[in-house]
């Protein structure tokens, strides 16, 4: 079997746990809280297994003969939700502690996993800092932010964070979280049609803001990853930016291509991987990026995660171009070994 590197596995880690890392008052006062009580959390039940059993589709509990992946991109579950609190300076002290948690406790009893530090964009001082204290840690293999403040353009953010990664050959993630209780998702009654849209939505933004912002002329070296969105939403954008540019390119006077061109330049990972393509959207979806752009995230072990077999069974990608997503391309992207 073909090298397989999970680009995004989720794991538990609780504030009871990080405070072990945080100084004090702050770990007196989270020690002191009701657990639970400083995490937003996530509004809205998702699916129990038993309702995710379609056909063709690789649910929880599914068995498909698959193992382990040879490595895996750890995510730390509840923390993502940080970035709702309106505590700039908690957020802080749980990125920090997180950031001395995978040092001294989780990577070194797992090595075969690797981890991104978590950035709290609102501190761009704290950010370049655990850029420059954690980014050379055995590991670390780049950084994330989730949703960033009222999604705003790049223009508006300090670059010295984004500049620390380039410098130092780390990619930056982008983990969309959602609450269903945010804005604009409070117009939809259903869980279902809030996680279809919150995630496409966000990295939408995102990846439009960032590009339009130069960021793509302004930090060329940078390598970005969107996670958690699925990939056909790249169409859309592709398509929508390069009309508008085309027309208006006076209000993106950094860029030196169309928009399409720099969206071709980063990496995406794959999960959710719709199992019935029957219109060819995920075809041409990698026809547009290009292969080498997509790395095998499963977002284990969330209700609606993927299996490898999520790739294998993509019938209009050739072995190579599957065993290129499930893991050379994310070997290549975090200086990882080629063969496990």
């Amino acid at each position: 079997m073909s090298l397989v590197i999970d680009a995004d596995t989720h794991i538990e880690v609780s504030l009871e746990e990080l405070a072990q890392f945080m100084a004090q008052p702050m770990r007196r006062e989270v020690e002191a809280a009701t657990p639970g009580s400083l995490l937003p959390g996530t509004l809205g039940a998702p699916p129990s297994a038993a309702t995710l059993q379609q056909k063709g589709s690789d649910g929880p509990g599914s068995s498909d003969g698959s193992s382990e992946p040879d490595y895996w991109l750890a995510f730390p579950g509840l923390v993502l939700t940080m970035t709702f609190h309106p505590s700039v300076r908690l957020e802080t002290g749980v990125a920090t502690a997180y950031a001395r948690w995978l040092a001294n406790a989780y990577l070194p009893t797992h090595p075969r996993a690797r981890a991104m530090l978590y950035l709290p964009i609102r501190d761009t001082d704290a950010s370049c800092r655990l850029v420059d204290e954690f980014g050379d840690v055995a590991g670390i293999v780049g950084a994330f932010a989730t949703n960033l403040p009222a999604l705003q353009p790049f223009e508006n953010h300090d670059m010295r964070s984004y500049r620390a990664l380039e410098e130092r050959r780390l990619p930056l993630g982008f983990h969309p979280v959602f609450m269903w209780t945010e804005p604009p998702l409070t117009v939809f009654d259903t869980y279902t049609a809030a996680y279809a849209y919150a995630y496409p939505f966000t990295q939408a933004t995102h990846l439009m803001n960032w590009i339009l912002s130069g960021m793509p002329e302004r930090i060329p070296d940078l390598a970005c990853i969107y996670y958690g969105a699925g990939i056909t939403w790249l169409n859309f954008v592709a398509h929508r930016l390069d009309q508008g540019y085309m027309r208006r390119p006076s209000e993106a006077p950094l860029l030196k291509e169309r928009p399409s061109h720099y969206m071709r330049r980063y990496f995406y990972g794959t999960h959710p991987v719709d199992a019935n393509d029957d219109a060819g959207y995920l075809k041409a979806t990698f026809d547009l990026i290009g292969v080498g752009q997509f790395i095998y995230a499963s977002n284990s072990p969330q209700w609606d995660f993927d299996t490898p077999e999520a790739i294998r069974r993509l019938e209009f990608l050739d072995e190579a171009e599957q065993a290129a997503i499930l893991g050379s391309n994310a070997a290549g992207l975090f200086r990882l070994p080629a063969a496990s």
